[in-house]
């Protein structure tokens, strides 16, 4: 029953409606997980265009994203990534998969929408998601980025060797759940104490999240609970 961030504003009645916590709480994660992609520097740059050019004047949400996405490398890109962020309800649910065994390191991702057990929604809905991942391999931890779209996409790691744990959402900068296989899900949580705070926590709600939309079972929740029941954040998260 959740609504999207932009919803047609065409009575008055409508602006009550319009303004709320996915207004701000989720437009404004949307919006660090954007920013995160840009860069700071290029944010700036955007906003400062946006700003100069609709002085004492009346802008939209597009002219926005437009002044964004002329900052961008590919602003036909951005503008549907943010788009799918902004226009549809819900949020991606990626699960997450390492291959190693027959060829380059890459990650195999599929996408739905996050939806918990006996949910009648349909789990359609597909977003161009903003994904960076850390990983860790022989020479240390590695951030890498990357736009995924579709309802299958594979991200070849820049390593030559199979890592030893993939976080799939480095930093907890990104808005979107996800869910590991069983050999994935053991290696990240056996990693747990190489990850920042933030990645915590974000690994601790993506283990609730999984476990509530079926994808993990109660054995491996309560591994996973037991295991991060001394992180003080991620403990709160799981509660």
């Amino acid at each position: 029953t959740t609504r999207r961030i932009r919803e047609p504003v065409t009575t008055f009645t409508d602006i009550r409606s319009a303004f709320d916590g996915i207004t701000y709480s989720k437009g404004g994660a949307v919006l660090a997980m954007f920013e995160r992609q840009l860069g700071a520097d290029k944010i700036r740059e955007g906003m400062r265009q946006y700003m100069a050019k609709h002085a004492r004047g009346n802008a939209t949400s597009n002219d926005l994203i437009e002044a964004l996405a002329a900052v961008s490398k590919d602003p036909a890109e951005f503008r549907k990534s943010f788009g799918s962020f902004l226009d549809q309800p819900g949020v991606p649910l990626l699960q997450v998969r390492t291959q190693c065994d027959d060829g380059p390191p890459r990650l195999l991702i599929e996408q739905q929408r996050y939806l918990p057990v006996g949910s009648t929604v349909a789990a359609s809905g597909e977003w161009i998601v903003p994904l960076c991942v850390r990983y860790g391999d022989a020479d240390g931890l590695h951030t890498q980025c990357s736009l995924i779209s579709g309802r299958e996409a594979v991200l070849p790691l820049e390593t030559k060797t199979c890592p030893s744990f993939v976080m799939p959402n480095a930093d907890g900068g990104g808005y979107y759940r996800f869910s590991l296989d069983p050999k994935g899900q053991a290696a990240l949580q056996a990693n747990f104490d190489r990850l920042n705070e933030r990645e915590q926590r974000v690994f601790a709600d993506s283990i609730s999240a999984a476990y509530s939309a079926g994808t993990i079972d109660t054995a491996a929740f309560l591994r996973a609970a037991a295991s991060l029941s001394k992180a003080p954040l991620a403990s709160t998260a799981m509660a």
